[in-house]
């Protein structure tokens, strides 16, 4: 699955990845490839990721960068059907 991170707590180290289908999915800091930095330099980067059902929700794990034909993360962009 794909989305874009929306929103990192860096205190508590935890965030928010916007579905296309417009799901809001918490993920942990842990969940995160080597590859992405924990930091606001996350926000609006596309993320792919599985989801894995928790008692407390979904929550995305196995997170890594959308990898574009190049084999390169593709440039931040805002998923502009969600955002008004």
């Amino acid at each position: 699955m794909q989305g874009m991170v929306t929103n990192v707590k860096l205190d508590r180290g935890f965030g928010f990845i916007l579905t296309a289908d417009g799901r809001s999915i918490f993920f942990h800091r842990d969940d995160l490839a080597e590859l992405l930095p924990f930091d606001q330099t996350l926000v609006h980067r596309r993320v792919e990721f599985e989801i894995q059902s928790t008692r407390k929700g979904p929550k995305a794990v196995k997170i890594k960068p959308v990898q574009c034909e190049s084999g390169h993360a593709p440039a931040p962009r805002i998923l502009s059907a969600h955002l008004g």
